[in-house]
């Protein structure tokens, strides 16, 4: 099978400005991987995971070893260093960027080990002053508010020239929200402020919340997708590059809610739902924050839409590798968005399902790029005819 092989290309950012100063690295390649999306499918509630960025290279010149003291890059080698790896035919593509979290260099083989974590990695342990309690958070009022006034308060209490980078996409989904509360927060400043949690364990379960995946773009985009919907847009892979790996179907009791209580302003919601014959235990919701319904907060269509969900047991597959041949189409595989409806088909075993990708990672090697689209599987999805033109669809030939 021919797999697309070279075009790697990885930077550094030497200098902090409008814009930014990236120099490429002369060392070779000779691995990379990088990581995005959700590892494993929690059905509605799926959250966006923090991602990773690892690369090995054949350093002969000690480029990035950190103790040659005449190194072009001794005085940045550091961590917090930013990097970005590109794939680049004559046009530059951006495939993942972040910040060094660890260096190491191999005197003997010459050989060196970059691993970076990107700013979902970063602001999943940020932790920023608890502001949800002041006067003006009464405006935050959709998932996109929350996220630009989240950036202004961290950007405002970091006191740093080296600010936020990312950016909410302008196209999130107008949904009622609201911060979440935390305890003892002064009603207003002066005073002390509590620590609130990191800014992305408050946007993604402010999200969750509302039955929304949010995740992170490679250009650093904060997007919201409804978790109950697929997305698009269709994109078409090479057919002979898809083997089913670790293919698994199966059906777990622990998926199955028949009864699931959700208690919201004091009041309980109790939503009742038998998918068989069998009864398979209870599941009791506790959100500190409202759920909504058509404009209002209502716990009842919450807990619909979780039964909808947990209600039929689900099959998984975990993950589909994926040969790209040309440099289409690992643009396209890159293009895959989080809960994006795929529709996989097999001649051997026979095989035709549908289901959502959820998360990636993609790399090179000497024997060229691949990738690894994490999915799950769920019976009853959305059929492919009826969302032509807004599905992903991968035709596989037997794996070899």
């Amino acid at each position: 099978m021919t797999r697309l092989k070279g075009g790697e290309v990885v930077e550094i950012r030497t200098a902090v400005g409008t814009p930014d100063t990236w120099q490429a690295i002369t060392c070779q390649v000779t691995e990379a991987r990088l990581s995005y999306g959700a590892s494993r499918s929690r059905g509605v509630l799926t959250q966006g995971e923090p991602g990773a960025l690892e690369i090995a290279m054949y350093d002969p010149d000690r480029t990035l070893d950190p103790s040659n003291a005449s190194g072009p890059f001794v005085n940045i080698l550091k961590a917090g260093l930013w990097l970005r790896l590109s794939y680049d035919d004559g046009t530059r593509t951006i495939l993942k960027q972040g910040y060094l979290d660890s260096l190491e260099y191999d005197l003997v083989e010459r050989t060196g080990r970059i691993r970076a974590n990107d700013w979902v990695a970063w602001a999943s342990r940020y932790q920023f002053p608890n502001v949800t309690k002041h006067a003006y958070m009464g405006s935050w009022n959709n998932l996109g508010q929350i996220n630009d006034g989240l950036i202004a308060a961290i950007n405002l209490a970091s006191g740093s020239p080296d600010k936020i980078p990312f950016r909410t996409d302008p196209a999130i989904p107008y949904v009622m929200a609201h911060p979440i509360d935390y305890p003892n927060a002064p009603t207003d400043p002066p005073g002390p402020i509590p620590t609130g949690p990191a800014f992305w364990d408050h946007l993604t379960s402010v999200g969750e919340a509302y039955l929304y995946m949010v995740w992170m773009s490679a250009d650093l985009m904060v997007k919201a997708v409804d978790s109950t919907v697929p997305h698009g847009p269709r994109v078409e892979v090479g057919c002979p590059g898809l083997a089913l790996m670790d293919f698994q179907s199966r059906v777990e009791g622990s998926n199955i809610v028949n009864a699931l209580t959700v208690n919201y302003g004091g009041t309980d919601y109790y939503r009742h739902n038998a998918p068989s014959v069998f009864a398979w235990g209870e599941q009791r919701f506790n959100p500190s924050r409202p759920v909504p319904f058509n404009g209002r907060w209502d716990g009842n269509s919450y807990a619909t839409a979780v039964i909808n969900d947990r209600g039929q047991p689900s099959l998984e597959a975990v993950p589909l590798r994926i040969i790209p041949q040309t440099a289409a189409e690992l643009r396209a595989l890159l293009a895959i968005t989080p809960m994006q409806q795929v529709h996989m088909t097999a001649a051997d075993p026979a095989l035709s399902v549908y289901g959502r990708a959820i998360g990636a990672e993609i790399g090179v090697t000497p024997e060229g790029w691949e990738a690894l689209i994490v999915t799950y599987i769920k019976p009853g999805d959305v059929p492919l005819a009826t969302l032509r033109d807004e599905v992903l669809e991968f035709q596989a030939e037997p794996a070899e």
